[in-house]
């Protein structure tokens, strides 16, 4: 896998109101489509804002929230929670025809959006219950580290693929990418299958997943660019598989 031309800005996977920016040029449902997109993508962030807060610590960062909301738009089941939407007998669908199936992102939010503004303040309460509920608590604790043991012996114990979002600091930002090479040394010097898969997870806002795939085992992170989504799943490859630098 090639980085490619990927910004190399450690904040870039963090939020602010430009990731909500209308990505696309010429809406094709019309003006009215385009202004319930543009208010459906702030109320949906907002929606998800309030769910990150509630799971978070006193201790929590600023970064760290922005990381947490990153990863929960990433991986929302906009598919499942239309469908919940659509299905309350009060909430007027829209836009979206009975028994439509698309997990688009501007598809719901426009939706989402239609379907709030023409809700009493009851049906609203359950919309945004139901959009929450869509969020599975973003905080997964990082597996305990074990001794140092054979590759296939940890991959063993390792079938779930792991999936998370590191918090940032200074000093993480310089050392995440002697994961890799750690890893990649790793993979050399015991003859096992160490390589890395990408894919676009979001537009707006721009997210990537990148995958490392260590001799069958999967361990998967996020971020705003490939480079800083393959360190980090670089090193949770190395901490669950007790790779030191």
């Amino acid at each position: 896998m090639t980085d490619g031309d990927a910004s190399e800005n450690p904040r870039e996977g963090l939020l602010d109101d430009s990731d909500f920016e209308d990505l696309y040029d010429n809406p094709t449902a019309g003006q009215t489509s385009s202004v319930h997109y543009w208010f459906g993508k702030r109320l949906f962030k907002q929606i998800l804002a309030e769910k990150v807060f509630r799971n978070a610590t006193a201790s929590e960062t600023s970064d760290g929230l922005d990381a947490m909301l990153l990863q929960a738009v990433a991986q929302y089941p906009y598919g499942d929670r239309i469908r919940h939407i659509s299905s309350i007998p009060s909430a007027q669908s829209v836009y979206m025809d009975p028994g439509e199936n698309t997990a688009d992102f501007r598809a719901f939010v426009t939706e989402l959006a239609a379907v709030f503004l023409r809700s009493s303040v009851e049906v609203r309460v359950h919309v945004t219950s139901i959009v929450q509920d869509g969020v599975e608590n973003p905080r997964q604790p990082l597996p305990s580290r074990p001794a140092a043991q054979p590759l296939s012996t940890s991959a063993a114990r390792l079938q779930q693929p792991i999936n998370r979002v590191l918090q940032n600091n200074d000093d993480q930002l310089l050392e995440r990418p002697r994961y890799t090479t750690a890893l990649k040394e790793y993979g050399d010097q015991n003859r096992v299958d160490v390589r890395w898969m990408n894919k676009q997870v979001s537009v707006s806002p721009l997210c990537w997943q990148v995958a490392a795939i260590v001799d069958g085992a999967t361990f998967r992170a996020t971020a705003g660019n490939t480079r800083e989504a393959k360190h980090r799943a670089s090193q949770i490859a190395c901490e669950a598989l007790g790779i030191a630098l």
